[in-house]
């Protein structure tokens, strides 16, 4: 049987959101730098940060960090947690 996908929001730093699409324990997205490759991102709790949940855009370096609220691992919310330099 296939994965479920479900849609989650991703919150960006100028307060605007957009939707994020998870499977399992990853969540998939468009940066806003208009990249056509989506950014792909392995969940991690709130509470804990590790660089498995920090993904960073290789076209604008924005990072991005994928949240779940439980140990399950199953993402709930994206969040662009820096800007780009460039």
């Amino acid at each position: 049987m296939p994965q479920a996908q479900t849609e989650i929001s991703i919150t960006f730093l100028d307060g605007h959101q957009a939707i994020a699409a998870a499977t399992g324990n990853n969540a998939a997205w468009l940066c806003l730098c208009h990249r056509p490759i989506p950014l792909v991102g392995y969940s991690d709790s709130e509470e804990q940060v590790s660089a498995v949940s920090i993904v960073g855009c290789p076209k604008c370096n924005r990072t991005y960090r994928v949240l779940a609220p439980s140990l399950k691992k199953v993402p709930t919310k994206v969040v662009e947690i820096a800007r780009g330099t460039s």
